[in-house]
Formats: structure tokens, C-alpha cells, sequence
């Protein structure tokens, strides 16, 4: 299920040193995410620790990692909602030149 890609990419949101962790995979094997994601939450949830598509393309994902109970502050989640909604913009303006 490619849970070395998980710890390689997630390792501190797993080990609870951070509150969530977005990285971009670049697919070369042209793994099927989708379902990696769908069995890594199989797993992990029971645990209270989530995987998300934030975005998808042939050759990469943008996956966020994290842990809801930890994200369930206020002020956490207003600089999440700015730093996600700054990359959706960054990712249209480099789409679109």
C-alpha cells in the first residue's frame, strides 16, 4: 500500500510533532492515488489521522495529512483556511501562464 511513501512525506504529522503536513508526489510509477489514499485512511482514521487529495494530475498529487482534533482550534483553522485558499491561487496563476 506504499506506507514508506507516507512516512517519507508525513512522518512528523504521524509521530504528532506537527498538526498536518501538504506535499507534493510525484507519481513515476503511475500509482493509483486515489486508491492508495482510500487505504491509507482505511488504516489511520481509527487513529484520528486523515489523507486528503487536495489536488491530482497525471504526474503528481498535493496530499494533506493530518490530525482533525488538532486542527479543531480557532486560530488553526483560520491560518489553514488562508494557506489553502493561497494555494489554490498560486496553483490557477501557474495553470493558467
Amino acid at each position: 500500500m506504499h506506507e514508506v511513501l507516507l512516512i517519507k512525506y508525513a512522518s512528523q504529522t504521524l509521530a504528532n510533532k506537527k498538526l498536518a503536513n501538504l506535499f507534493t508526489f510525484r507519481n513515476k510509477e503511475k500509482i493509483d492515488i486515489e486508491k492508495m489514499v482510500f487505504g491509507w485512511n482505511g488504516i489511520l482514521n481509527a487513529k484520528d489521522f486523515y489523507v486528503e487529495i487536495h489536488s491530482i494530475s497525471e504526474s503528481s498529487a498535493q496530499i494533506y495529512a493530518y490530525r482533525p482534533e488538532k486542527l479543531n482550534v480557532p486560530y488553526v483553522k483560520a491560518k489553514l483556511n488562508v494557506s489553502l485558499k493561497n494555494l489554490d491561487i498560486i496553483q490557477k496563476t501557474q495553470t493558467s501562464a
